[in-house]
């Protein structure tokens, strides 16, 4: 029974770290680890990219920003700053933060150094939090202990647990428990800074592509970046996680990419497409789909350059798919593509005005255009919270 409950925290921990979006849920972590382990109080404190930590507890609902010099135990500042500078010096710190400390396999032995100094009155309480800072070692009564978590051999952060006043001190299959949990937080900390790096060189390589673009079509690279930002807007009205915004932002910028393989002298024509143009023309959605295999963008990304010409009535184009076959995020990009185009000055006709662009939207409302995203686009452009192009502001202005 017991050995099922300890199993089933450490499923339940996997769980949140897999199902996990964007950040790790902490708090519903530390809350399954403090039921099984029986403890009262329990926290997680982060290093952030400066001197500031965050500290999570099962006890608080959000994060709280602290400085290292806030704490008030100035032999945890002490602590934590030598492990820091030497992550792997076993001999001082009692433990390799890697839940193995003596060998014992509890993570919390005293190495192979005299810590009994050290631990001596490291137990003083931070009431501002809420919770012990604890040491990375346990105390006498074996009911307060702390784990390093370490990523990259430096320290990410601490994961800390006390039980005083809740029975006797912590069983071994306890520790052991939480020692794993510890490593799946740190193997959870280096995939989610990975993520964000590479999510980072996305976003940076779409400006550098688009700017690269602006020599070779400057009316594609700044349609493309409008659309970004309209794109952007409607995820943030439409309630869509941060993570989730900057990849619409970055679908919409690189969303005409495949015009790079159509003549410019298709692209400016200022007369009629022939047919053969106008087919090659419509294959840049697939050509853009090509030139984007290979990188490991996320599907409904790549989605985005393939069908953000398809509408919900299967009228559009490369397949002729219908709205159940669209994502969000190619029905939010359809229509701001929609709109940008329509109020931008091209040479084979001007840019239409603003209620020309309303008419267009309101028509296909619900059979070409999502009803939901049409609505938020209409006041947007009622209420001038989004800018269309120069040209179509002047034609606005001349119509009004």
């Amino acid at each position: 029974m017991e050995k099922e409950r300890y199993l089933k925290a450490i499923a339940t921990v996997g769980q949140s770290i897999i199902g996990s979006k964007e950040e790790i849920p902490y708090k519903s972590i530390l809350d399954s680890l403090v039921d099984a382990s029986e403890s009262k109080q329990a926290f997680v404190l982060l290093n952030s990219d400066d001197d500031s930590w965050k500290l999570f507890t099962n006890q608080n609902q959000e994060d709280v920003s602290i400085k290292l010099n806030d704490l008030n135990d100035p032999h945890i500042r002490g602590l934590v700053h030598s492990i820091a500078d030497s992550p792997s010096d076993e001999n001082q710190h009692g433990g390799n933060g890697n839940g193995n400390g003596n060998g014992n396999g509890n993570g919390n032995g005293n190495g192979n150094g005299d810590s009994k100094s050290e631990s001596e009155n490291l137990f003083t309480s931070s009431k501002n939090y809420n919770c012990d800072i604890l040491p990375l070692l346990k105390n006498d009564n074996n009911n307060k202990f702390t784990l390093p978590i370490m990523v990259d051999d430096k320290l990410a952060g601490i994961i800390g647990f006390n039980r005083t006043g809740n029975g006797s001190g912590y069983k071994q299959s306890q520790l052991n428990m939480i020692a794993i949990a510890a490593g799946m937080l740190s193997q959870a900390i280096e995939r989610q800074n990975t993520h964000k790096e590479l999510k980072q060189h996305f976003i940076s390589l779409a400006s550098v592509i688009s700017k690269a673009l602006f020599v070779v079509d400057p009316y594609t690279a700044i349609h493309q970046k409008r659309c970004a930002v309209m794109a952007s807007r409607i995820g943030e009205e439409l309630g869509l996680d941060k993570e989730k915004i900057e990849w619409l932002h970055f679908g919409a910028l690189l969303h005409d990419i495949g015009k790079v393989a159509i003549p410019g002298t298709i692209l400016s024509k200022p007369g009629q497409l022939t047919t053969e143009e106008w087919a090659l023309l419509r294959s840049h959605a697939k050509r853009g789909h090509e030139l984007l295999q290979g990188i490991n963008l996320p599907e409904f990304v790549t989605d985005m350059i393939l069908y953000h010409h398809e509408r919900l009535d299967g009228s559009g184009y490369p397949f002729g798919y219908t709205g159940d076959k669209l994502s969000l995020e190619v029905k939010i990009l359809s229509i701001c593509d929609v709109v940008e185009a329509m109020s931008s000055h091209r040479p084979y006709r001007p840019a239409r005005t603003k209620d020309e662009i309303c008419t267009e939207l309101k028509n296909g409302r619900g059979i070409k255009y999502d009803a939901t995203v049409t609505d938020i686009i209409l006041r947007m452009i009622n209420n001038n919270e989004i800018g269309l192009s120069d040209v179509a502001v002047t034609q606005i202005k001349k119509v009004e």
